[in-house]
């Protein structure tokens, strides 16, 4: 409900920064904000602000009902799927996604443009297994978003060669993904505070999708002449404001409570 809520006011909440634009052609007519016009693209202002507002609310939600993310100190329970059964699951399951987000397969198509369709399997997945809980946070979920920006940056613009777009755009984050989830998804890792995956997990993500996104934008330099720049660094600069606004709530985050004996913050 939570999630509904945010969706619900994030889209219209930044869609309202376009149709401001749109409406009220007079305030970027003259001075500093129709300089500041030139370089801006208000389409990707929208999804800021919509990425944003939904963020906020949907963590306004968890905050509100963190008394519910408890777990009794049990014996950890066994996952119901063999290893195997998970690689396995892993590895077919980003062969789907590849193939429906770069190739063109029309019953696959048919089946996953549903959307809801394709995250059946991850769910079911996540409350089986062990690891899939750690591959979905970080290579499932990185895999059709670095895949997009090497297909950016090395096919369509051709801002990178085929070598470094692919190793430092694909090979790279997704090693350190997948490296990150393994370490974590072990038995010593999990029987450790979540606030520390948490914290690890907020500040890897944000770091690499940022940069993912840095590459995408044409790697727009802050520091670049303000008459040199694009249309793509007034969004470059907000997302590395929250890069570093996220890291540094990651590094600063209060010490945990202590809890009853019997019972452990997850």
């Amino acid at each position: 409900m939570w999630g509904i809520l945010a969706g619900g006011i994030g889209f219209p909440g930044g869609q309202c920064l376009q149709a401001f634009h749109a409406w009220n052609p007079g305030w970027f007519s003259q001075g500093f904000l129709s300089q500041l016009d030139t370089h801006m693209n208000w389409w990707n202002m929208m999804e800021t602000g919509f990425g944003a507002v939904f963020g906020a609310v949907l963590g306004l939600g968890l905050w509100r009902n963190r008394h519910l993310v408890m777990a009794h100190s049990t014996p950890q329970e066994e996952s119901n799927l063999d290893i195997r059964a998970e690689w396995t699951l892993l590895v077919l399951y980003a062969l789907a996604l590849a193939c429906w987000n770069f190739l063109d397969f029309g019953a696959l198509d048919q089946f996953a443009d549903f959307a809801l369709t394709m995250g059946m399997l991850p769910f079911l997945a996540v409350a089986a297994g062990r690891f899939w809980p750690f591959w979905l946070c970080l290579p499932i979920t990185l895999l059709p978003i670095a895949g997009k920006t090497v297909r950016h940056m090395v096919y369509e613009t051709s801002a990178l060669g085929p070598l470094e777009g692919w190793t430092f755009c694909f090979v790279i984050p997704m090693l350190i993904a997948l490296g990150a989830s393994l370490f974590w998804a072990g038995k010593p890792r999990l029987e450790m505070s979540g606030r520390r995956y948490c914290q690890f997990l907020l500040i890897l993500n944000a770091w690499t999708y940022g940069l993912l996104n840095f590459a995408f934008f044409k790697f727009p330099w802050p520091w670049a002449p303000f008459d040199q720049w694009t249309s793509r660094s007034p969004n470059n600069l907000i997302f590395m404001a929250c890069a570093l606004g996220l890291t540094a709530g990651a590094f600063f985050l209060r010490p945990e409570k202590q809890l009853p004996k019997d019972c452990d913050q997850v």
